[in-house]
């Protein structure tokens, strides 16, 4: 016997009462004509969502070719829990999808057809829809609900004085960040990425420009006191997106959607995102053919993400690492890891390199020096490739004319030398001259 497909007729006439007799929920609904079992709640849904403005009383005029008895029977029996009703129709719906989605791969398989095309097929983040409500909060707000519900507290001040130095010279050089644009900030894993897209996103503060961040590498409390450090205390002007269960996700159809909202009620005009490889890339139907590697997945991430920045008018930061190398080399775009696309889809590639210590400063006995250098190594905008160097200073980095000093390797008989006294060194210039 054949199996009935999930439905909820019920929920989907409650829902449809509900427009009726509401036509504000429309602000608010989260379906789509398709999400509906019954082909004619389906074709209603449509009808009434082309509206526009209406007025109950004559709908029945507008949209009389449903007939009167329907319509008046769904304003009748409408319930008074639309957001539920919403969810229940959602989820049937997702039901239908998965099972229709799966019965064409099983089929698929059976036939052994290219199984590239299958396994890209069977990916689903972005076939099902979520239905829980984004929310767009200061970053200092979330952690303190974070914190009321007993998640690790990583919170501290540090009233440090703020240090303007840093952006005008940046913005000179890179002939000025535009929206529309995506810019990777890349280098080896504890070089200073998330440091360096902090310092930007503080600069962007100063000049009255928010920002949303999407940070998946580090806790949104660790992100909250690294800007402590810097001398934040403002809440208004850094944003986070979260669902109702305080969870980021790392689809890039959420991710839109949270951009979308956050520019509207919050007007922010740069996006943060640490890091591409926590993102989940849609394969969209002109990609079927795309080969099931690692590489293409993180380039159609890529696009996807400057899609957006010019569909939203808004700069995306995208931070990504680097494949392991001597940490003395510059790194250029090549570098970036597990995709060339990755820099062929950006406008400004940047890359943050700290300088290691090795003997060049004796006073700083730590493995790295507080100097960076920061290399522009795609630049569309300005055209050119250049780099400066910054010192890193409680939580800024500070701009400075920086010249690193050459370190030479010195031979074993030159150390011995520096320390043995001298009739010891007369014999060994006499064993190393011979």
């Amino acid at each position: 016997m054949e199996k009935m497909l999930p439905h909820s007729i019920v929920s989907e006439e409650n829902y449809l009462g509900c427009l009726i007799n509401n036509p504000e929920l429309w602000n608010t609904t989260i379906l789509n004509a398709e999400d509906f079992y019954n082909l004619k709640n389906q074709s209603f849904f449509k009808a009434l969502s082309e509206l526009g403005d209406y007025d109950v009383a004559i709908l029945g005029d507008k949209l009389s070719s449903f007939g009167q008895g329907y319509i008046a029977k769904l304003s009748a029996e409408a319930g008074f829990k639309p957001n539920e009703y919403q969810r229940i129709i959602k989820e049937k719906s997702n039901y239908r999808k998965l099972i229709d989605k799966y019965h064409k791969l099983s089929e698929a398989c059976y036939l052994e057809e290219d199984l590239d095309n299958i396994i890209i097929n069977s990916d689903v983040s972005n076939l099902i829809q979520t239905t829980e409500e984004i929310i767009i909060l200061p970053t200092f707000e979330l952690v303190e609900q974070l914190n009321s519900k007993g998640k690790s507290k990583e919170i501290y001040s540090s009233g440090i004085e703020l240090v303007d130095s840093y952006l005008t010279e940046l913005g000179k050089n890179v002939g000025g960040f535009g929206t529309g644009e995506l810019v990777i900030i890349s280098g080896q894993t504890g070089h200073g990425k998330t440091a360096f897209s902090q310092e930007i996103t503080y600069n962007l503060a100063l000049q009255n420009i928010n920002s949303l961040w999407f940070s998946f590498e580090v806790t949104p409390q660790s992100l909250l006191s690294k800007f402590q450090t810097m001398g934040v205390s403002e809440k208004n002007w850094i944003y986070s997106a979260i669902d109702k269960r305080l969870r980021t996700s790392s689809k890039i159809s959420w991710i839109k959607e949270a951009i979308k909202k956050a520019k509207k009620e919050k007007d922010i005009k740069a996006v943060f995102i640490d890091h591409l490889g926590f993102l989940s890339p849609e394969i969209k139907e002109g990609d079927r053919n795309m080969s099931q590697n690692y590489s293409a997945y993180l380039t159609q991430a890529c696009r996807s993400l400057k899609t957006i920045a010019l569909e939203e008018n808004v700069i995306v930061f995208l931070m990504a690492h680097i494949v392991k190398k001597n940490e003395d080399a510059e790194p250029t775009t090549n570098d970036l890891k597990d995709s060339s696309g990755i820099a062929q889809e950006a406008d400004t590639v940047i890359m943050v390199q700290r300088e290691t210590n090795k003997g060049r400063c004796p006073e700083y006995p730590d493995y790295y020096t507080e100097n960076t250098q920061i290399l522009f190594t795609k630049n569309r905008t300005g055209g050119r490739a250049f780099s400066f160097w910054a010192r890193f200073n409680r939580g800024h980095y500070l701009i400075e004319n920086y010249q690193p000093q050459k370190y030479e390797k010195k031979s074993v008989y030159e150390k011995i030398k520096n320390v043995v006294s001298n009739p010891v060194q007369d014999k060994l210039d006499t064993f190393f001259n011979n």
